[in-house]
């Protein structure tokens, strides 16, 4: 018989360091000993080595802000190099707050994929589980978001071929990122 305690710990999560850290070029990067990475003014960020068959699942939780008011757009990577294939496809939705309005968003074969919605630059929050980037299969995106502007978010992706990944890149359209991203990998129990 399992015990609660032991429990707890096989269906919990464990905080991963990057291996490095790639960031546009008028930004800088830097990851803590615990693996909190921080990015100030990076065009773009890609953390290498995060994804392993250590885990199958992973949960990233980023508090990330643009210098001006954008979504926030994500792709898959492997060796320090992003995936640009038109093989994202994605559905969800969105909404502000002043609004009782809710907004359909459909990708068909994007170069990317959107995971958060009118990020604000004031702050913001976005949590991401990502379902077997490691494995030769399609992999998942699921996020929901937001932001101290009031705008919100529920997206759902899929990465349509039979690649492998270690890492992942965080970019806004035309403006740089600042602020903190995690990552935890789900413990198999």
């Amino acid at each position: 018989m399992t015990r609660v305690r032991d429990r707890a710990t096989l269906s919990g999560l464990t905080q991963i360091i990057p291996t490095s850290l790639s960031v546009g070029s008028t930004g800088s990067a830097s990851v803590s000993a615990n693996g909190t990475v921080t990015v100030t003014n990076g065009q773009w960020i890609i953390a290498n080595g995060v994804f392993t068959s250590t885990y199958q699942n992973y949960k990233i939780v980023a508090n990330v802000y643009p210098s001006a008011n954008q979504d926030l757009s994500m792709r898959f990577a492997a060796g320090g190099t992003q995936n640009t294939g038109a093989t994202y496809y994605s559905n969800g939705t969105y909404m502000n707050y002043n609004s009782s309005t809710i907004n359909a968003y459909a990708l068909n074969g994007g170069t990317s994929t959107l995971v958060g919605y009118n990020m604000n630059t004031g702050g913001n929050s976005l949590v991401m589980d990502v379902c077997n980037p490691q494995l030769t299969g399609p992999s998942q995106i699921h996020s929901v978001s937001a932001s101290n502007s009031g705008s919100f978010s529920q997206l759902n992706s899929i990465f349509n071929q039979s690649n492998q990944f270690d890492g992942f890149q965080l970019f806004h359209s035309s403006s740089t990122i600042y602020g903190t991203i995690r990552i935890y990998g789900y413990n198999n129990g």
